[in-house]
């Protein structure tokens, strides 16, 4: 955390994570079932206000995450990798003990 005023903070932050991908088809052209998991890393930057004993945030997350499949082609079919990489922007109120 880094300090603006006494009741200020900005904070960042960086990590990594771990994914599960499972998709289920029911077009007959392509793999009913499809498993997939793989790495990836979450980047975080906020702001954390303090009024009282209330606890105010503000946030923006990057999470990057792709998985892999390969580029073959099964009864023209074309597979691809897939990206599930994104941005989530954030709002929090707590209460300090």
């Amino acid at each position: 955390l880094f300090s603006i005023c006494n009741t200020t903070q900005i904070y960042l932050g960086a990590g990594p994570c771990y994914s599960f991908l499972h998709i289920k088809n029911k077009y007959q052209y392509v793999r009913r079932k499809v498993t997939n998991n793989d790495s990836g890393a979450i980047f975080k930057f906020g702001a954390q206000h303090t009024w009282n004993r209330l606890r105010f945030d503000l946030y923006t997350d990057y999470f990057y995450q792709k998985f892999g499949f390969g580029c073959c082609q099964r009864n023209n079919v074309l597979r691809s990798d897939l990206n599930m990489s994104g941005i989530r922007i954030g709002a929090g109120v707590g209460f300090t003990f």
